[in-house]
């Protein structure tokens, strides 16, 4: 069975708070979607790492049926989730919450890989002595002396007389005119046509002829190795290149976030490409609109714009209320 780490305090703390007003729950049911997203972790995610996981695969490993990105953004908000410059995103401090559960399954596991290599072994001894002990039917009395060898035996086998291969009289005389080579079945280096390398070579200069391009136009020139990182596991076709550089104006125009504070809030190119920022609606974010206005809040329209966590408190420390 395993089993977490949750404090006493998890029920007043801030970050609780914080949460379950920007979700507009009760206490009890944000810390109950927590403790089901820890569980799911323990099994699925054992590392704490998030990031490869589309936004309503965490919403619904947490039991949240409302809106997947608003549940991700919150919890980032609150400090339940770290997001770091590379996109990664993790469970805020996860080895001090699970690292004992995680440490006791990797040793189960590993007990029962070895438990299972000592079966297999006793299994081969046994049939190795299995057959050692197992008679054998035939007559091994086969004696080889030369190449006319005489063999011995109650076979009788006829012994068809061999002809060494420096006696064969091989013709060298074809012409080229005698071979007919068709192209289709030659690699296409050989062949005339492009190889696989010239085509993969190809593909890498317009990925990156591409990517240039998009960092030219991205305000945040932040961790270019992330984000080139990022844009090679997209590879986007041209039609999505198109799209991703259209939406990056669209936000530079319209996202009164991107706006703010010389664009304090803009995210990490890294952070935008990962979470696919190009597919996000402006609807709400342009000048005026109505989560802009009601709430005023840079942190609410992408991951890095969140408050870092301070984290959870140790039992035996003083409560911290700058959270």
């Amino acid at each position: 069975m395993a089993w977490i780490t949750s404090s006493q305090e998890l029920r007043y703390h801030p970050k609780t708070k914080r949460l379950a007003r920007r979700l507009d729950l009760s206490p009890a049911a944000a810390i109950g979607h927590l403790h089901c997203l820890w569980w799911w972790a323990v099994d699925y995610a054992p590392d704490g790492d998030l990031s490869d996981l589309e936004d309503w695969e965490i919403a619904d490993a947490a039991g949240y049926e409302g809106d997947s990105v608003d549940f991700v953004m919150a919890l980032v908000y609150s400090g339940f989730l770290d997001n770091n410059e590379e996109g990664r995103l993790y469970i805020h401090d996860w080895s001090e919450h699970a690292g004992q559960t995680i440490e006791m399954l990797n040793r189960t596991k590993k007990n029962n890989r070895d438990r299972q290599r000592r079966y297999r072994e006793k299994r081969r001894l046994a049939k190795e002595i299995t057959d050692s002990n197992a008679d054998v039917t035939g007559d091994s009395n086969v004696i080889v002396t030369d190449s006319n060898a005489d063999v011995t035996g109650d076979s009788n086998a006829d012994v068809t007389e061999i002809t060494p291969l420096h006696n064969i009289n091989i013709n060298n005389n074809t012409t080229q005119d005698n071979i007919t080579q068709d192209n289709n079945s030659l690699p296409p280096s050989l062949a005339g046509g492009e190889s696989e390398d010239q085509a993969q070579n190809k593909r890498t200069d317009l990925q990156q002829k591409r990517f240039a391009e998009f960092w030219s136009v991205y305000p945040k020139k932040k961790s270019k190795g992330s984000a080139e990182k990022a844009w090679n596991k997209i590879k986007p076709d041209k039609q999505l290149f198109e799209k991703i550089i259209k939406a990056v104006g669209d936000n530079i125009r319209l996202n009164t976030t991107w706006q703010k504070d010389n664009g304090q809030f803009i995210p990490y190119p890294a952070t935008w490409l990962n979470a696919k920022g190009w597919e996000d609606s402006l609807e709400d974010m342009h000048i005026g609109g109505e989560r802009g206005a009601e709430n005023n809040d840079p942190g609410a329209s992408h991951y890095t714009a969140f408050r870092q966590s301070s984290g959870f408190r140790k039992a035996n420390t003083e409560p911290n209320t700058d959270n």
